[in-house]
């Protein structure tokens, strides 16, 4: 969905019942900064 419409978080959140704009825009953050620091798997 994000890659759909960007960073419009009120549409994406249309289309998540029950959830908010910025609750949908927090959980993507927290999701995307975690990736960042885990160490990869790979050797």
């Amino acid at each position: 969905m994000y890659r759909l419409v960007g960073d419009r978080w009120e549409i994406i959140a249309g289309r998540v019942p029950g959830r908010k704009a910025v609750e949908i825009e927090r959980y993507w953050i927290m999701r995307k900064n975690t990736h960042i620091f885990l160490p990869s798997s790979k050797s």
